[in-house]
């Protein structure tokens, strides 16, 4: 099993869509895939049409003592979404054993069930999990204003940079890319993520782009990036 790990470098990069997009990806492609939102917001389950009621979630479970493996959702045979809570749970989270911990230590239950196990992660959280993790990925939007965060607080050790909302025909993202792609090197994964307003879009339509617009560039995108960390997987890379 190998497990994937989402996070941006500042809020707005795309992280949530991202996680949704490339877990779909690995389960067309085939794999076995559970999704996790360990993010508060919440966010993730909107991309898959879950109620904005609905209180499931792992953090829910932890929160209330209960078995947080039946809190999950199936979107498709071979794809489960495991949300992080409603906002219940929020109000006890400073109060509860670190969730960094919990996920360090129950991530072995997984291991017989998924081939990919894809965590959607908040900005600067979860640093046991990013440092257990198969691929750590820290996304940052080419733009200057993820240029500078970048270049002041570096790439974290081990991390793997993913640029999204890339646009070619702005000069200002490509002389940026072009500094990542000087500066970080091997670090910087070449599967780009493009900007493309379906992702937008689909997020309206409450599905990842892959589903609602299959043709789109986000979708070969993240087929791209789904197809990357495969080959990087099997062969024993990070």
């Amino acid at each position: 099993m190998s497990v994937l790990t989402l996070s941006g470098i500042r809020g707005g990069v795309g992280t949530t869509s991202v996680a949704a997009m490339v877990g779909d990806a690995l389960h067309i492609q085939d794999q076995s895939v559970l999704l996790v939102d360990a993010d508060s917001s919440n966010m993730l389950r909107l991309l898959f049409n879950v109620p904005y009621h609905d209180s499931h979630g792992w953090f829910t479970a932890y929160s209330c003592e209960q078995d947080w493996t039946e809190h999950s959702f199936e979107v498709s045979p071979g794809l489960m979404l495991l949300p992080y809570g409603h906002s219940v749970a929020e109000t006890a989270e400073e109060t509860l054993p670190d969730p960094d911990a919990f996920w360090v230590r129950n991530i072995a239950l997984l291991e017989k069930s998924f081939d990919w196990v894809v965590f959607d992660l908040p900005v600067g959280k979860y640093p046991l999990l990013r440092k257990h993790a198969t691929f750590d990925l820290l996304l940052a939007a080419v733009d200057i204003g993820c240029h500078l965060h970048l270049h002041q607080v570096g790439l974290p050790l081990a991390a793997r940079l993913l640029a999204t909302q890339f646009n070619p025909s702005r000069q200002l993202s490509n002389d940026v890319l072009g500094d990542w792609q000087a500066k970080y090197s091997d670090a910087l994964i070449p599967a780009i993520m493009h900007w493309d307003e379906s992702v937008h879009e689909s997020m309206a339509l409450k599905s990842p782009a892959t589903r609602a617009f299959p043709d789109s560039r986000a979708a070969q995108d993240s087929h791209s990036l789904a197809a990357w960390l495969q080959v990087h997987a099997a062969a024993g890379n990070r």
